[in-house]
């Protein structure tokens, strides 16, 4: 027998706290300077957070050129880990295997 229950089975937005804050603290939003073209650029992407440092992991880094701003002692850039532009420093590193990733200092 159906059940007669009115609660819908999903619960208007906000009700639930979820994955909404979940995935808002693996993701952001990067915004830096290019240092040949003086553009400036505002890209998404997935971070790991442990205390006060973000990992920017960079997928197939070869195929990619903006974590190239980032070499050496690193450039300025600005992140968006809460909806709150933060300018801090990023600094681009290759691991033994190959893993490109960008660190931030939140």
């Amino acid at each position: 027998m159906p059940s007669t229950d009115a609660t819908p089975a999903y619960p208007a937005r906000g009700r639930r706290p979820g994955p909404r804050k979940a995935i808002s603290r693996r993701l952001t939003v990067v915004t830096y300077t290019g240092q040949r073209s003086g553009t400036t650029f505002s890209i998404p992407v997935g971070n790991r957070r442990a205390g006060d440092v973000a990992r920017i992991g960079v997928r197939f880094p070869d195929t990619k050129g903006w974590w190239r701003n980032f070499p050496g002692d690193g450039t300025p850039l600005t992140v968006q880990p809460d909806a709150v532009d933060r300018p801090r420093h990023g600094l681009a590193h290759r691991d033994a295997k190959d893993r490109e990733t960008v660190t931030v200092r939140l």
